[in-house]
């Protein structure tokens, strides 16, 4: 779930999230609820049982309203803008070679990373790290994606340590497909 609204939620463009979605409201996967006078389409207020899910939703939405290059204003070139060092917006797997047709098509891929140039919107760079596996896997950041800060994970009050230096090139575990990680330079 954390990987969804992670997707969702750093995307370009607007976020679209049904009222319940934050604490894990699922219908039964009824798309159709809107007739159904029942508990399919009741939505529990009681946050006690995703309030881990709420903390995250509530990070994330926090990350897009603070970072505009979470919420660009124009479409992605793919290119290196003039006066930047990084493409505004560049996909990798998660060996750090750059995502090709095959490996958009490959279903082999479970770890897919987006980094994306804060420079058109003076902000900080931002690289997104999705792990779609079951196991931790080791992930290679991509040339341009050197840390000059904290790695805030998308699970509130989980980091990875800043004092240990990350450089491009060097790998790092991410946790497991549900906790999926993301980062600000």
């Amino acid at each position: 779930m954390r990987n969804l609204l992670a997707t969702v939620l750093l995307s370009a463009g607007t976020p679209m999230l049904l009222g319940g979605d934050e604490m894990g409201r699922t219908q039964q996967g009824n798309n159709n609820c809107y007739c159904q006078d029942s508990v399919l389409s009741w939505v529990d207020w009681n946050l006690r049982s995703g309030s881990d899910l709420v903390a995250t939703t509530r990070f994330l939405i926090h990350l897009r309203q603070t970072h505009p290059v979470v919420r660009p204003s124009r479409f992605a070139t793919g290119q290196v803008l003039e006066g930047d060092t990084i493409p505004d917006l560049a996909w990798y797997r998660g060996d750090a070679a750059p995502m090709d047709g095959e490996s958009w098509h490959d279903p082999h891929t479970r770890v897919v990373q987006m980094l994306r140039s804060g420079q058109p919107w003076n902000d900080d760079d931002m690289l997104v790290v999705i792990n779609g596996a079951l196991d931790q896997v080791d992930v290679v950041l991509p040339e341009g994606a050197a840390p000059t800060g904290t790695w805030p994970g998308t699970r509130p009050g989980r980091s990875l340590s800043p004092t240990r230096p990350l450089l491009p090139g060097a790998s790092r575990q991410p946790q497991p497909s549900g906790h999926g990680g993301g980062r600000h330079c």
